[in-house]
């Protein structure tokens, strides 16, 4: 007997999309030269840091006994590394980011120039196979102009040098930390660049209105960045590429759409409240 093919089977559930976003300006922000480097280490996990990162287990520690080889052991490593990287001027961060007029349709995002007459750039988002069936697409208006936003991170290009110095010292084991360290710092900086996108406009009703807030969960809307579980398309980077022109400060982008410097990461900045991380 034939399975007959449920046509519904991939319909979402549809959302009520009857929010008004206002950014003050539809111009590339750049904050390079703004930024509080200190504040980069404020807003990392260093619980995720110390124990993924750099993995340092617990093991057979008893609770007490490994607290206190964090506390007295892996914190001081860190904060001598900290020191480092802000008296050496290891960091330049390269922050951009703007928002864009879009509309979708299905699971298609097209970007409108700022007249709102012209598709610029368009995105396919994958559907999930399940209920919800959700998609990123389905969190802007279909029947109206909506707000999408774009950012792009990166720790600069001095911190990939200083990384190859290190290695080719043989030193291992500090460029092991060195790199985790780098990899969330990465991490940092994109939360703090969504966290000011959230000022901007004005949807921080769960959080405190300043970048000193320190919020990574709770927040409204979510920052999709491609190759990940909701996005999981690396090629989108190069359509971010252009519409953000990271290349403008020598970053670029490989035929397989990495990022170099490798401590670099764009995302996809969706305001919508309802918004959620998922898995296709």
């Amino acid at each position: 007997e034939k399975v007959k093919f449920n046509k519904n089977i991939h319909k979402p559930i549809l959302l009520e999309n009857n929010h008004n976003f206002i950014p003050p300006f539809m111009n590339r922000i750049k904050l390079n030269d703004v930024i509080d480097k200190s504040l980069i280490f404020d807003w990392l996990n260093l619980k995720v840091l110390y124990r993924q990162k750099w993995g340092y287990k617990r093991g057979k520690k008893d609770r007490n006994e490994f607290l206190k080889y964090e506390k007295e052991i892996v914190e001081p490593i860190f904060y001598e590394l900290k020191e480092q990287f802000l008296k050496k001027n290891i960091l330049q961060p390269i922050i951009l980011y703007r928002y864009f007029y879009c509309k979708s349709n299905d699971n298609i995002l097209n970007i409108y120039n700022e007249n709102k007459n012209h598709i610029i750039a368009s995105f396919s988002f994958p559907r999930q196979g399940k209920t919800p069936h959700r998609c990123i697409a389905d969190y802007f208006k279909n029947d109206d102009f909506d707000i999408v936003g774009f950012s792009f991170v990166s720790l600069g290009h001095n911190i990939a040098q200083f990384e190859k110095k290190i290695y080719d010292q043989g030193n291992f084991s500090k460029y092991y930390l060195i790199h985790g360290l780098a990899s969330q710092l990465t991490e940092a900086l994109a939360d703090i660049t969504h966290k000011q996108m959230r000022l901007d406009l004005n949807i921080t009703t769960n959080e405190q209105p300043t970048l000193n807030d320190v919020k990574i969960s709770g927040y409204q809307g979510c920052r999709y960045s491609p190759g990940y579980a909701s996005c999981p398309d690396l090629s989108l980077n190069k359509t971010i590429f252009k519409l953000l022109k990271p290349e403008d400060f020598g970053i670029k982008l490989s035929e397989t759409f990495q990022i170099h410097p490798e401590q670099s990461t764009c995302a996809i900045i969706v305001p919508n409240s309802k918004a959620k991380y998922f898995n296709i």
